[in-house]
């Protein structure tokens, strides 16, 4: 018992070791981290995340998806071209140099996090009722994309909306519809996209397993 306990920590680890480099990847190589499809764009840095989560349980999830949030912390601060975008994940941004406010530090982190938790959760808590396991993994990764999309957009709506309005030149009320567009277009695309990559590869992951 104790021998296969190992066994299945040592595989954990080394299974969150391979996905961490795989984030780094999809983080830091755009043309890699993103499909598109037309006009929109599915970016994958959550893939990873939820893989984890579906796979490792919700604690390895939350972990990777912490790193997911120091990656992306590290490319709009520092790596990516200044932007409106680079202001949702970071408050030292080159777009604006005389308004710094710190709830972007918190939008970056808390949804990358929680995607990981509680797509691991979801999987625990569908076994229960259904008992095809790339149904349960695809359905757990629209649920967690979802959460990121959701939290990402709300989060900046909520915590400082009307300040990120007026820096991108924009009536408030406008940002709300701004928002539902986005979360129609690119927000429904990436939930598919997670959908269909994570219980693909969490299903392969569970015959590796075996």
């Amino acid at each position: 018992m104790r021998k296969n306990t190992r066994r299945t920590r040592i595989f954990k680890v080394a299974l969150l070791s391979i996905f961490l480099a795989i984030e780094v990847i999809v983080c830091f190589v755009p043309f890699l981290g993103s499909i598109q499809i037309g006009p929109v764009v599915a970016t994958l840095a959550m893939v990873p995340v939820i893989i984890i989560g579906c796979t490792t349980g919700p604690i390895a999830g939350g972990i990777l998806g912490f790193f997911a949030g120091l990656f992306s912390f590290i490319w709009w601060t520092f790596v990516a071209p200044a932007d409106p975008s680079s202001m949702l994940f970071t408050p030292w941004n080159n777009f604006t140099t005389d308004y710094i406010n710190y709830w972007p530090i918190v939008i970056c982190f808390v949804p990358r996090i929680l995607t990981g938790v509680i797509s691991g959760l979801c999987v625990m808590d569908l076994k229960r009722f259904i008992k095809s396991n790339i149904v349960v993994y695809a359905i757990s990764g629209v649920v967690g994309s979802l959460i990121n999309t959701f939290l990402v957009l709300f989060g900046t709506y909520f915590l400082w909306g009307r300040g990120y309005a007026e820096l991108c030149g924009m009536e408030f009320a406008t940002l709300l519809s701004v928002i539902f567009t986005i979360i129609g277009t690119n927000g429904l695309f990436e939930a598919a996209v997670s959908g269909i990559l994570g219980s693909a590869v969490s299903k392969a992951i569970d015959t590796i397993k075996k």
